[in-house]
């Protein structure tokens, strides 16, 4: 068995924490009215999201921990814009 180190477990963390942003966000969009930078912004969380998956599995902690930050700023943007999207209750 391998040896789980420090930064294994940042990446891990990171990656858990910004696939669970995305899925709120995915859930959020599926509630919503999208219109056309609400739906960019999702694909851009979307694509940053699945270049994390595939540098986690690489096991590339370093960049994980770097994308992972980035997905998480993409969503809470996303998630902003669906919030004002939906109405004077989102403003």
């Amino acid at each position: 068995m391998n040896r789980i180190t420090n930064a294994s477990i940042k990446a891990f963390l990171a990656f858990g924490n910004a696939s669970i942003a995305v899925c709120e966000v995915n859930e959020l969009a599926r509630r919503t009215q999208l219109d056309d930078p609400a739906r960019d912004l999702l694909a851009e969380v979307r694509t940053a999201h699945a270049q994390l998956r595939e540098l986690f599995a690489q096991g590339l902690d370093d960049a994980v921990i770097v994308v992972a930050r980035d997905v998480m700023e993409l969503a809470f943007r996303t998630t902003e814009v669906l919030n004002q999207d939906q109405g004077p209750s989102g403003s």
